[in-house]
């Protein structure tokens, strides 16, 4: 009994010293991993937050813009549309009517282009031409016509840096129907922004861009100042200023606005000067209308990029009185109530929302270890955000911060 006894208490003691081997070891791997977790979890938070202020500096200091102004173009022209306006027509000279009235367009030819248009009874006129000199013959006809309509607006340029500007015609003079000729640009000559109002250091007076003046016209309103925007009839116009959704860094002087380019790079009905002049009828069709009278041929060098013309594919230059076009007719809309122009979020709730996904990144290089479940995560959330984005600028009227975000995504989750 006692042998046995001896025998019992040594497997005891033998079962307890597995015991705690057994538990050692599960100690010790549970010390290890615990200290592997804590250190990937340090690295994938100081990575995380490395990325943020990385690319938040990184937007602050404008390295980011052309990227984010290429996915505004996307968004722009994908909500576009192709749908041709019954507001606003264009009376333009094309190449044949200047290898046959030759340029500049004689006073004499541009009065009968006006008093053709004019017998239509349109709701307004604009004449993107300068006449600040006559141009024989004809310069007493087009005087009597600049004086007989008041829904006739001219197009004059303020004197600028290195530019003595162009004055308006004489007889338009004091009238204030002259209005302003100047487009916005952003690097690459690139229309994305119209301008809407300037003012004139010489006079303190703010002059009306061409397209305010013609949406004013035809709607019966006037801009009015609201807050810090502006408004017309029932809408509000929201004004840039710097920093602006996809932009960090832009001249914001005067009062600009958004352009959304609804109804595409087609937008307009044109008429030629050939056509008006040679077919009456023609002219019945502008009546109650917005009429632009210019020149669409490209050899006048009155050409611009737009978001339709920066990505692959994409249409060729848009003539400068189309650019008019547009702000009268987005005015026009914004005061029906028709369209808003989309707004940013505030810059500080940008800055949360590229920090939220550089540490989203961070979670997901912590959590999965796998690649592939990594990639096929990466895609899902690029999806996402894509998704969101979209519906932001196409649904609530916001300019999200699309660019910064996915890459603070994929950033964080591969470093």
């Amino acid at each position: 009994e006692q042998a046995f006894e001896l025998v019992q208490g040594e497997l005891i003691n033998v079962r307890q010293a597995g015991g705690q081997a057994e538990q050692g070891v599960l100690a010790r791997t549970g010390h290890w991993l615990a200290a592997l977790l804590r250190r990937r979890f340090v690295k994938a938070l100081i990575v995380a937050n490395l990325v943020a202020f990385m690319l938040l500096s990184l937007r602050e200091t404008g390295w980011l813009q052309s990227l984010e102004l290429s996915a505004f173009d996307t968004l722009v022209t994908f909500f576009a549309g192709s749908q041709q306006s019954d507001r606003v027509a264009l009376v333009v000279t094309t190449e044949e009517d200047i290898n046959r009235l030759n340029y500049p367009i004689r006073d004499n030819y541009l009065a009968a282009v006006l008093a053709a248009v004019l017998a239509g009874g349109p709701k307004a006129v604009g004449v993107d031409l300068y006449r600040d000199l006559p141009m024989a013959p004809g310069n007493q006809e087009l005087q009597a016509i600049q004086r007989a309509h008041d829904n006739l607006y001219w197009v004059f340029k303020l004197p600028d840096v290195g530019n003595d500007g162009v004055p308006p015609p004489p007889a338009l003079r004091g009238t204030g129907r002259e209005v302003l000729s100047d487009h916005v640009t952003d690097a690459g000559s690139v229309v994305r922004r119209a301008l809407l109002l300037a003012a004139d250091e010489r006079t303190n007076r703010n002059w009306p861009a061409m397209g305010v003046a013609l949406a004013e016209q035809y709607t019966g309103q006037r801009l009015r100042i609201v807050d810090n925007d502006l408004a017309l009839g029932r809408g509000r116009i929201p004004l840039l200023d710097q920093p602006y959704g996809p932009y960090a860094k832009l001249d914001a002087a005067g009062y600009q606005m958004l352009l959304d380019y609804r109804g595409g790079y087609r937008r307009f009905r044109q008429i030629s000067f050939s056509e008006i002049l040679g077919r009456p009828d023609l002219a019945a069709t502008l009546r109650g209308r917005i009429v632009l009278i210019g020149t669409a041929a490209l050899s006048i060098k009155d050409n611009f990029a737009t978001p339709f013309s920066t990505g692959w594919g994409g249409e060729g230059p848009l003539v400068g009185i189309a650019l008019h076009a547009h702000t009268a007719d987005q005015l026009i809309r914004i005061a029906n109530g028709e369209s808003r122009n989309p707004v940013p979020l505030p810059r500080l709730m940008d800055d949360v929302t590229i920090w939220a996904a550089a540490m989203a990144g961070a979670v997901l290089a912590l959590l999965v270890w796998r690649v592939i479940v990594v990639l096929l995560a990466l895609l899902l959330g690029l999806g996402l955000v894509a998704g969101v984005t979209t519906w932001g600028f196409g649904g609530a009227g916001l300019l999200l911060p699309g660019v910064p975000v996915a890459l603070a995504w994929v950033l964080s989750a591969a470093g």
